[in-house]
């Protein structure tokens, strides 16, 4: 392979008409010119590794969201070439050239803007109440008994999140959740909380009980005390039919149900 490239390298100085290189430097010439027609190829990684290095930003163990890849990484190597990740949520090894790598929108998960942590998010779709009373009073007592079993079940689950230790919330932010959407179909509740600082550490199962196991915990713990305060987290589908009467004659009707 060697013999081919420096080859190829000496018949493009040749094409070129470099032979004065060739003459007054000999193997460094032939070696200069070959780096000179590669560095568009090896330049632009050796330039982005070394911003990596330098800037400490992205280091070793950390974890990262890479834009355009739905998997979190945990960084195991950097060089000056290529970048060495780990899957999380697949285990898998992923090898990435660094020109690559620094094109993209990078969140570092591990260095976070804030001491509370990492802010998650959970939606949930809860079906319309039924309110049968007559009169205003009723209604707002109504309404409000509603507001109540919502706030129980949340503030539940955030009380049981922070007891359970296999779960790895902050104790340091409350838990917050509030009526984002009001739609054809449900009303759409957001729960926020905050992750506990994420481990050092480049063993995936770590990092994936704590950053993925989490919000799959509080997910089932919102669904459990939905079954205790008896709100429905399925959104109802609706069906509207109409009747409509088609004229077929002067005597006779057709009368058609249409969905």
């Amino acid at each position: 392979r060697a013999v081919v490239v420096v080859s190829m390298v000496y018949a493009l100085i040749k094409i070129c008409g470099a032979d004065s290189m060739l003459e007054t430097t000999g193997i460094f010439g032939i070696l200069a010119a070959f780096l000179a027609f590669t560095s568009n190829i090896w330049a632009p990684d050796i330039i982005s590794g070394l911003i990596i290095l330098n800037t400490q930003v992205l280091e070793d163990g950390d974890v990262v969201v890479v834009d355009g890849y739905p998997d979190e990484y945990i960084i195991s190597k950097v060089t000056l070439i290529y970048v060495i990740l780990y899957d999380i949520r697949n285990n898998h090894r992923t090898l990435i050239r660094n020109s690559q790598f620094t094109q993209s929108k990078i969140d570092n998960l591990s260095r976070v803007a804030s001491t509370d942590g990492i802010r998650q998010s959970l939606t949930y779709n809860i079906g319309y109440p039924t309110f049968d009373a007559h009169d205003n009073e009723q209604r707002q007592k109504q309404l409000l008994s509603f507001k109540s079993r919502i706030d129980r079940l949340f503030d539940n689950v955030q009380q049981q999140s922070i007891e359970r230790k296999d779960i790895a919330v902050s104790e340091k932010r409350a838990f917050e959740w509030s009526l984002t959407s009001a739609g054809d179909y449900a009303l759409q509740y957001t729960l926020w909380f905050y992750l506990d600082k994420l481990p050092t550490t480049k063993v995936t199962s770590s990092v994936r009980k704590h950053f993925v196991g989490t919000r799959y915990k509080v997910n089932e713990l919102v669904y459990y005390q939905s079954v205790i305060e008896q709100v429905t987290l399925a959104t109802p589908v609706l069906n509207q039919v109409t009747l409509n009467e088609i004229s077929v004659g002067s005597d006779d009707k057709q009368r058609a149900l249409t969905f």
